[in-house]
């Protein structure tokens, strides 16, 4: 008899211990479930969960959808597959649901459409037969068309690996494996220095470009852990008799700085000398969070080197052609094709008896309102004859008529369309203007 009640105990300490393990396995099911409603929720495709039975009722869908569509989640439930699209495709939703992939517009709430491309699965959702339907924004398809044909091809091999498995947590490494690889692929392809540092300006990521540009690393893995001043030291121990080899680095540490502070995304320009030649980058730099948390810096730097150099050419011939402009000792003016003065020389303002403000903005008829009509007429020889010269008699500051050779030539732009006229004007003796009035 006490063997028995012996035996009797130990089956129900092994059955308690069956059923807390039991419990604890499905609270964890129920968590990787819930985790995975909430990875779908944040994935930034549209994502509906549909019923498998007609009249393929909307059982969810992710906050991307929600946004893009203009529906809440009380109010998307209360609709079918029917209520998101057009009344003309209605016949075709069922073979698309049938064939796992279509390309039929979604319907948003204020009726626009919006051109997708949508994968669709079967698998059970909270224990009933469900599509899962993943659809794509492909708004911007034609412009992004050669990118996305190859993203495209990823997400296939992404769905066809996800489509492999009912297991929730594989479903989310999967995810997280695939995204990596998209934001690898798309800023290893584009010649803009993209990366990310944490809290001690020690990077945690970069792209090919800078990598290889700017950090002279073996590959994009190995600024992984390191610093700006790890980069700058190594390439002048490299390089020892070279002081000017390498001067880019410090600067960046001071940017970084500014942005770990106020905490706020801003614009610098960065330069120095990488591998022994001059380097100019216009770099954005935006605090790191995660969550609230700040956790280090993104950054992307563009390189406008050429572009800057083309800057202080333009400058320098801006500055030379002013300089000799207002050091010309006749008067000299500029007009848009509209007859407006855009600009003259000091000698134009002093022979008109005005400031350079006052003339600027006035026309033809403003200035010299008598003269106008000849001068405009004039002025119309230009679009056959390029440039004319003519005698004319104009009024000067004190109102006195002086005999002047006015000179005009127009001004074309780089595609060859007039933009403008140039004008000068020269003081002749009385006798050469000829009785002109």
């Amino acid at each position: 008899m006490y063997i028995n009640h012996h035996i009797v105990a130990m089956d129900l300490t092994e059955l308690k211990r069956y059923s807390e393990a039991f419990i604890q396995n499905d609270d964890a099911v129920r968590e990787s479930e819930q985790n995975l409603k909430t990875l779908l929720r944040h994935i930034t495709d549209f994502i509906l969960i549909i019923q498998a039975d007609p009249p393929y009722t909307i059982l969810d869908a992710n906050q991307a959808a929600l946004n893009a569509l203009g529906y809440s989640i009380p109010a998307i439930r209360k609709l079918t597959v029917y209520d998101l699209h057009h009344e003309k495709w209605v016949d075709d939703i069922e073979a698309c649901l049938t064939n796992n992939k279509c390309e039929i517009p979604l319907l948003k709430s204020d009726k626009n459409e919006i051109p997708v491309v949508t994968n669709i699965s079967q698998f059970e959702w909270d224990g009933i037969p469900a599509y899962v339907c993943v659809a794509r924004d492909m708004t911007e398809r034609i412009e992004y068309e050669n990118e996305l044909n190859t993203k495209n091809l990823e997400l296939e091999i992404a769905l066809e690996q996800l489509k492999s498995t009912e297991d929730s947590l594989r479903q989310q490494i999967d995810s997280i494996i695939y995204q990596n690889i998209l934001i690898r692929a798309m800023c290893d392809n584009v010649p803009d220095m993209i990366w990310a540092k944490d809290i001690n300006k020690n990077y945690i990521f970069t792209n090919k470009s800078i990598a290889e540009r700017l950090l002279n690393a073996s590959n994009t893995r190995e600024p992984v852990g390191k610093n700006d001043i790890y980069f700058a030291e190594r390439e002048r121990q490299n390089h020892p008799d070279n002081e000017a080899y390498h001067t880019f680095g410090e600067m960046c540490q001071d940017s970084d700085d500014i942005i770990l502070k106020t905490e706020q995304a801003q614009r610098f320009q960065e330069f120095g000398n990488v591998k022994g030649e001059f380097l100019w980058l216009d770099v954005w730099k935006t605090p790191l969070y995660l969550g609230t948390d700040l956790i280090g810096i993104v950054g992307s730097g563009r390189d406008v080197t050429v572009e800057k150099s083309l800057q202080n050419k333009i400058t320098n011939q801006k500055n030379y052609l002013e300089a000799l402009l207002e050091n010309l000792p006749i008067p000299v003016f500029y007009k848009d094709l509209n007859g407006t003065f855009i600009n003259c020389n000091n000698k134009f303002a002093e022979f008109y008896g005005a400031s350079k403000s006052y003339i600027i903005g006035k026309t033809t008829y403003d200035l010299f309102p008598e003269d106008a009509d000849y001068l405009l007429k004039e002025e119309q020889r230009l679009f056959t004859e390029e440039s004319i010269q003519f005698n004319h008699n104009v009024c000067d500051r004190n109102m006195t008529a002086q005999p002047t050779l006015i000179i005009k030539t127009l001004h074309r732009d780089v595609n060859g369309e007039p933009i403008g006229i140039i004008g000068c004007g020269i003081g002749l003796p009385f006798k050469d203007i000829g009785g002109t009035s």
